[in-house]
Parts: structure tokens; sequence; C-alpha cells
């Protein structure tokens, strides 16, 4: 739709058009803490009260009435503001955490929570109340974190009716973006393919009947994602600094190249126990870190997986990867869907050999009674998820933002994965509710060779054996041999499919358009 600024749309008290003009007037839903700018929003309301009218600005101490349903007309207020002032005072981050650490609802969070899924068709706006400041993205749960990004106005009680009028005259030059969507599935780009040799069709394609069984079971799915994500959408070569995550062969290749090796070894574990024993591992770690930083953009595989959970009716799937960077999270975040990380903690890290939790909506937390803790967000009964969980099995890479103290956290060598849940059972280690999901679930390997290391290490340990179990279980791979096909079916897996990750992907997505209501829990 075609912007219209606001203060067209505002000659009269209430937003008004004036002649020949055509618009909406614009809403205002204000956020803040009672104990906190209680009295700032009061004097904030009566402004934007008087310049928008009663009816486009929502204060819950000036517009709820009695026999008013609370929830319900707040998250009715809130989804239909086209603009959600945040007023953020002195006390607004220590009453959160106080709040997060006893566990009692805090609805400031929730309201904002809302907003930010509802972008960019709402904005949000952070006004500083005197001398407060932004808080730290570490100590924000990652649900707000978005708010960060969020440009910020200041009221300073000194010059309190000057700066109200300056974030007046803010709103009135802001366009009206309520007419906007969310991201078009469609839109996710397919990849650009360096052209290669055609490769032997040594498993099937999936076809309609596969993806028929995928859609009745993705209720109760986890999905293994591989490294073969990350080369999904090669569009050329892969170097340092290229802008995409490397995959396990390519990081195989740099490493080997900074050691001088000529005949590289296959497997990254070997690889990287070459290199910390020549050149030890704070060095191995800053030539991962080097191709791995925190900002690097998802690929169209991690954009599908993010924008799965919504074209499943929210049906949230367990993705388990060994992948150190976080282009997943970065997705997820970017699709506006909730998740949960869990992160096992590499030797040389705070807590480790133990697994932290990172809610959605909480703190960090440390894993420190596997066997006791309920804290994800996975349904006892059923083994649903409220939200998608990440598991990183190997570790990730640092990133300040997260709220807990780690660094060179990745388990990559051969001594690590020797010494990986060593002489301890899974269930000391691995959460019970991850457990319990995973007997219990059909799986999804995408982009996994049967031969990597971190899978086999990880899943052995879990099964105490070679076998998965008996739930449905199938692997994507795009260039599978003779060889890997055989190793599959050794471990007791028949339902090997050849595809581009993409491809399969947009495969599933396409059946679920044309069958909806196929997807069971």
């Amino acid at each position: 739709m075609q912007n219209v600024k606001m203060n067209d749309l505002r000659d009269t008290p209430g937003g008004a058009p004036g002649d020949g003009e055509v618009g909406r007037p614009l809403k205002v839903f204000l956020n803040y803490r009672h104990e906190d700018t209680h009295a700032t929003a009061w004097a904030l309301y009566m402004r934007l009260e008087q310049r928008f009218g009663a009816e486009n600005v929502f204060f819950d101490d000036g517009s709820l009435r009695p026999g008013m349903r609370w929830s319900d007309e707040i998250k009715s207020q809130l989804t239909d503001s086209a603009v959600v002032i945040v007023l953020i005072g002195s006390q607004w981050m220590p009453s959160l955490i106080a709040r997060l650490q006893t566990g009692g609802e805090d609805y400031v969070v929730k309201e904002i929570d809302l907003a930010l899924r509802s972008r960019p068709r709402v904005t949000l706006i952070p006004v500083l109340v005197d001398n407060a400041e932004l808080p730290d993205s570490s100590d924000l749960p990652p649900s707000l974190r978005a708010l960060l990004r969020c440009q910020a106005e200041r009221l300073r009680l000194t010059n309190l009716a000057d700066d109200i009028d300056h974030l007046i005259k803010y709103l009135d030059e802001m366009p009206d973006c309520r007419g906007l969507q969310g991201t078009d599935l469609h839109s996710i780009q397919r990849p650009r393919r360096t052209p290669r040799r055609p490769p032997s069709q040594v498993a099937p394609a999936p076809d309609e009947a596969h993806y028929q069984i995928v859609a009745g079971t993705a209720g109760n799915l986890v999905v293994f994602l591989g490294s073969g994500a990350n080369s999904d959408d090669d569009d050329g070569p892969w170097s340092a600094g290229s802008g995409r995550m490397p995959d396990d062969r390519e990081l195989v290749r740099f490493l080997a190249t900074r050691l001088g090796l000529e005949n590289a070894p296959l497997h990254l574990a070997e690889v990287a126990q070459y290199a910390g024993a020549l050149r030890g591992e704070m060095e191995l770690f800053q030539w991962v870190k080097q191709v791995l930083p925190v900002d690097l953009e998802p690929g169209p595989v991690h954009r599908y997986l993010a924008h799965l959970p919504a074209l499943l009716g929210r049906r949230c799937q367990m993705i388990i990867t060994p992948q150190y960077d976080a282009a997943l999270e970065k997705a997820f975040t970017e699709a506006g869907e909730d998740f949960d990380v869990v992160v096992y903690m590499a030797p040389g890290t705070e807590q480790a050999g133990r697994f932290v939790h990172i809610p959605w909506d909480g703190l960090p937390r440390p894993i420190d009674k596997p066997n006791e803790y309920t804290g994800l967000p996975i349904i006892s009964g059923n083994q649903s998820l409220r939200r998608t969980v990440i598991v990183r099995i190997s570790g990730t890479v640092d990133d300040p933002a997260a709220g807990f103290p780690w660094e060179d956290n990745y388990v990559i060598t051969e001594d690590h994965y020797i010494d990986y849940l060593s002489g301890r059972a899974a269930e000391e280690v691995v959460p019970a509710q991850i457990l319990a999901k995973l007997k219990r679930a059909n799986y999804l390997f995408l982009g996994y060779t049967i031969a990597d290391w971190r899978l086999r290490v990880f899943l052995q340990r879990i099964w105490k054996g070679p076998k998965l179990g008996h739930a449905k279980y199938w692997a994507i791979e795009e260039e599978p041999d003779a060889l890997e096909r055989d190793l599959w079916q050794q471990v007791g897996l028949s339902n090997l499919y050849q595809s581009s990750l993409t491809n399969y992907l947009k495969g599933l997505y396409d059946y679920l358009g044309s069958h909806p209501g196929e997807a069971q829990p």
C-alpha cells in the first residue's frame, strides 16, 4: 500500500481526515510499569489523548472500564494499534529481573512480546524516562532483545512538555504500516546453485506419498540438522569472508590450509585434532570464530524451518544440530517465532559437561540435575512442544547476547568427542525431557551423512547402540553414494531420499499448502 504521512490524516482531534484526505487515525498503545513510570505515563496519555483522541490511545488506567475482560481487551487494543510506546524508567530492569527470578507473570513483557511479533505492522518506540538507559541485551530474555533495535526517544522530567511535543511530532511523521503482512513463504529465494555434474541416483526422490507420511507425523517430529544446510544455498566456491557459512568439508579445507596439510583428513574432528595438537586449541578456536561470526545470514533451509510451525498450525519441532553457527536462531527471530535453546557446554567452559537452557521468556539456566529439570516447553503427557526447542549438542559460537558466560564453546576435536558423555549415563547429562521426546518422536535427518562423528556419538550414547528405535525416520541428502545408503541401512534406516534440502522443504511446503489439515499432532 502507498504510505501516507500521519500528519496528513489528523487535522481534527481523534485523527479525522481533512478535506480530500483518505486514511486511518493513528492508534497508540502505552506500555509501562506502574511502579516505575506511572506518573509519566499519565502525563503522556493526556497529551496523546488531546492530539489523537481518547478512542485512539490505549492506557490501562484511562481506557479500561468496569466489566471489560482485561487480557482480551489489552490484546485486542494492542494488535489494532499502529504504535506501541514502551516507557522505560530506572526501575524497569530491576522489576523485570525480580519477576523472572520468582516466576511471576509479567504483563508488561507479554505486551512487548506480542507487539514485537506484530512487526512491521506495529512500530515499537522505547521511550527512556529521565536518566534511564536501554538495558544490555545479555540481561534480557530472547523474547525482548529485538526491542533494543528499535529507535529510542527520551522524556526528561525537567523538560517533559517539550519532549512530549517532540515525540508527538515524531508520531505525526510516521508512515502507516498496518497493511503490511508477514513474510511470504514463497518469497524465500531458492538457491542459485553452482552447476554440478548430475549425481548418480542411488536413492529415490521424495514423492507425494512420502510428504503425506511426513505431514501426518509433523506434530511429533524431531529434525536433525547437519552441515548440508549451510552449503545448500551455494552460489559459488566458499571462502572466509564470503558471507555464507561453510559446511564441514569447507571448514576442513580451511583448517587444513592454515596447517599446511596437503592431504587433508576427511573428517572435521580429525583435522581439528591435528590443529589442536600442532597449534594449540586457542588458535584452533580463533580460526573457527573467523569463519563463523555470529552475524552470518541464514540460508533458505534455516528460513524454511523457521516458518514451519506457522504452516503446521503452531505445531513446533525440536531441532538437534551439531553446527556451531547461530543462523538457525537468527532465522527464527526474523520469522517472529518463539524458540528455546539448549546448549552443551564444552571442556574448558563454565558448566563444562552440562547443558544450559536459554528460555525464550527467561534468563539462562544451567541444567545441574538433568533427571529433575522440567523447565523446557515440552508437555509431559504427549511430548508436544509449546514452542520450538533448538538443541546444540556440540556447543555454539560465542554470543555475548546469550546472557551466559562462555567462550570457545566448541566440541570439535577427536579428544573432545572421546570425552563427550564419557563415563556417565546419558540420563546424567541430557535433560530427561529431551530424552523422553526422542524416545517418542519421528526423525527427519537433513543434510547429515551417517559418517558424521557428531551424529553417531550423540545417538549411540542416547540409544546405547546403533538402532534408532521403532519410530519413523527419514534422511535427506543431495549426493549420497552407495556406501552412504548402506551405512544408513545398517543403523536401521532404509528411508533415504535424494534431494537438495531446499527443494525438499519447498516440496513439503507445497504439499502442506495444497493439503491443508493433513498435519497431525
